[in-house]
């Protein structure tokens, strides 16, 4: 692994936290204010409706927030495990090149945190942004009633961070699959067990990733 690989790294792990946080908040900004006059972003929805989505949109914001936490104590891990790298790896004695670094066994990256983070992924994607992306998705386009007021602030962030959800959730299947995260290898035994299920989720993770941008796109026309 290479020290600009570590850095990186790390910057991206830095990202996903931010993600996280600024999604958790938006999350429940959402729920705080779900329902104006029997409407949702605009649109007119009736009483059964609205306590559906109200049922929805709290599950996914209840459930996002252990996942966000959960994932988020597996990206500190990651940050410090290529901290440790950069600061403990030595020069491969094979290739001389000053990216080349290589760390005895015991420095390797724990299984257990790239495990966690693969199948708390396929449970945030089913049990929270499948259900954000379901609900716009619905709203925009199963509703009868067309949109009476254009979508604030809010609502189009709130769109915008159930697109790039499933883009976050698409990339992390992908690396898993070819065991490009932290410290993976390509297929390794727990790894290739969970390749269908990588597979399935980055089909699924791009499907609603289309679902969302169809509604973001009439959302914000």
């Amino acid at each position: 692994m290479s020290a600009f690989c570590s850095k990186v790294k790390i910057a991206f792990y830095i990202m996903l936290i931010c993600y996280h946080i600024v999604d958790l908040i938006l999350d429940w900004c959402t729920f705080g204010v779900l329902l104006q006059g029997h409407k949702f972003s605009g649109v007119s929805i009736s009483k059964c409706e609205e306590c559906t989505i109200k049922f929805l949109i709290g599950l996914s914001c209840s459930t996002g927030t252990l996942f966000s936490i959960a994932l988020t104590v597996a990206y500190l891990y990651f940050i410090k495990h290529h901290f440790h790298c950069l600061k403990n790896a030595s020069y491969s004695p094979v290739n001389q090149s000053d990216d080349d670094v290589s760390l005895p066994p015991h420095q390797k990256c724990d299984k257990k945190f790239v495990n966690l983070e693969l199948w708390i992924s396929v449970l945030e994607l089913f049990f929270k942004d499948d259900i954000q992306s379901g609900i716009l998705f619905w709203v925009y386009n199963g509703s009868q009633s067309p949109a009476t007021s254009n979508p604030g602030r809010m609502w189009i962030g709130f769109s915008v961070c159930s697109t790039v959800a499933h883009l976050k959730l698409f990339l992390c299947f992908i690396t898993k699959l070819f065991g490009c995260g932290a410290g993976e290898d390509p297929c390794t035994e727990n790894l290739c067990k969970a390749k269908p299920l990588c597979i399935i989720g980055s089909i699924v993770s791009i499907i609603f990733f289309i679902f969302t941008g169809i509604a973001f796109h009439k959302e914000i026309n």
